[in-house]
């Protein structure tokens, strides 16, 4: 529906509402009413986390959209671990989110990381106190070690050897220098595959992947420094479902993370937005269909008023909390959540409606849709967990209420995504609408549907839908037996030469 209602503001006097505004003409198909949301769900955040988010937006002259995303981010990669919810789907789900926001040039991206404020301070805070304190400690416990240990191998050349304590120190030792190599973290910046395995294993398998800049950690992902040019995935697509990963590689051993469990936040440009969908490894791998995604249209930049940039403190006490409290608990155990039942079919139904797009207008592109359920119970349960902590208690049920907002955040990354996607997707169709012309040319000018589905891959669905989008260049017909029997045959062929590409 193309309407709002507006029952709430916000501390600026601006309208909140659930039923956002809605596109006119929908991405998914022009003869379907489309349900996703034009503008950021504002109202879907907890609200500690709107009042920041507006407090960011509203202090540096943007799109809340950015924002609230990268709020959405940062509250995943505080919870970590700490919390899943079962019973929304038939796995348990944790928190963690996989974030991608794009925005021009000189739009001020890292702005957006004052709504991390409290992440970033507490973070801080773990590096001082590990050069002022644990660092000293573990050179001093290295430097007792090895003079254990010289002692320990004097001993053994005299006959006294103690095997055991032997080893132990140089176990102590090994351990001591691991401490050494990287400091704590709850965040890291751009990182090769191999650093970023050795910050999970340094920091708990539990990390934010946080860049305003992040060009150049995407394209490290997707292979740049490759020798083969493929992308470095596996542990970006093992950390999202924390699932066991291991690797052997020659110079760095063997290693193991049992649960990794993995956020991101990469603030890029549109352009490379557009590059890392036109990437086939990104979008077969699955990696495209784990992001939530948001895109900041193009914007007049607001002239400098004199007054300066003061960030209202007042506005970002409560969220800051919210963030300290998740923090507080993400290396404790993991907490249980449970579902209710009418959340679980309110996601239910959102993934059946996701299935409708997948099998019918989006099926050329319809497994970047298999992840939309999870990342709306992902989201879901961080809004949970922040309206607990906001209230000051541990949260325990993931409400219907809380689903909504999950679903509607998710909404609008679908929307986000498929307008980025509409380009890509285009040139992706001509070039199969291309090959199809190129069959049908070196048959004569028909080509029947079975051969295209058995010798040449194309589902029929897919025929069907370029010949629709392209009636001026392909058609399907059906031929009937002839009189000696046999089945009709569908039959693709070639609109006249005139109108061919």
């Amino acid at each position: 529906m193309n309407s709002t209602i507006d029952h709430k503001t916000d501390d600026y006097g601006n309208a909140l509402t659930w039923n956002q505004p809605t596109t006119k003409e929908p991405p998914i198909d022009a003869s379907e009413e489309n349900t996703l949301p034009l503008v950021f769900p504002l109202e879907a955040l907890n609200s500690a986390q709107r009042r920041a988010v507006l407090a960011v937006s509203k202090t540096y002259q943007q799109d809340p959209a950015l924002s609230g995303m990268v709020s959405l981010a940062g509250l995943a990669g505080s919870i970590g671990r700490g919390f899943k919810v079962l019973g929304a789907s038939s796995h348990a789900t944790y928190a963690n989110l996989f974030v991608i926001a794009a925005a021009e040039r000189a739009y001020g991206k890292g702005s957006s990381s004052s709504v991390l404020a409290a992440l970033v301070r507490r973070n801080s805070e773990m590096q001082l106190e590990y050069r002022e304190s644990e660092m000293p400690s573990l050179k001093a416990d290295i430097a007792i070690a090895e003079r254990e240990l010289k002692d320990a191998l004097m001993a053994s050349k005299k006959g006294a050897c103690d095997k055991a304590r032997i080893q132990k120190l140089h176990l102590k030792i090994d351990s001591c220098a691991e401490g050494l190599k990287l400091p704590p973290s709850l965040y890291v910046g751009s990182a090769t595959g191999a650093a970023l395995w050795e910050s999970l294993a340094r920091n708990n398998e539990q990390l934010l992947s946080y860049s305003p800049e992040a060009g150049d950690l995407v394209r490290v992902a997707m292979g740049r420094y490759s020798k083969d040019d493929h992308g470095d995935f596996d542990l970006l697509l093992s950390g999202y479902t924390v699932e066991p990963i291991s690797e052997t590689r020659v110079g760095r051993g063997s290693k193991h993370l049992a649960h990794p469990c993995l956020s991101a936040c990469w603030l890029i440009q549109p352009s490379l937005l557009t590059e890392i969908l036109g990437n086939s490894e990104v979008l077969e791998r699955g990696l495209a269909a784990r992001c939530l995604y948001v895109v900041i249209p193009p914007t007049i930049i607001p002239f400098d008023d004199g007054l300066g940039l003061s960030l209202p403190a007042s506005k970002m006490e409560e969220w800051d909390r919210v963030l300290n409290m998740a923090l507080d608990h993400r290396d404790s155990h993991t907490v249980t959540i449970s579902c209710d039942e009418d959340a679980r079919n309110e996601f239910r139904a959102f993934h059946n409606e996701t299935v409708e797009w997948r099998n019918t207008t989006l099926r050329d592109i319809q497994g970047e849709f298999g992840r939309a359920r999870e990342n709306a119970i992902r989201l879901a349960l961080g809004q949970c967990v922040a309206d607990a902590f906001e209230q000051g208690r541990s949260p325990s049920t993931l409400t219907i209420d809380h689903a909504r907002r999950g679903i509607a955040i998710a909404r609008f990354s679908i929307d986000q995504f498929l307008r980025r996607l509409s380009p890509v997707r285009e040139e992706q169709r001509k070039g199969r609408l291309s090959k199809i012309i190129d069959l049908c040319r070196g048959r004569g000018g028909a080509i029947t549907m079975n051969d295209l589905k058995n010798r040449n891959g194309f589902d029929e669905r897919e025929v069907k839908i370029l010949a629709t989008a392209y009636p001026e260049q392909l058609n399907i017909s059906v031929k009937e037996p002839t009189k000696k029997g046999g089945r009709p045959s569908t039959i693709v062929s070639l609109m006249p030469p005139s109108k061919l590409l």
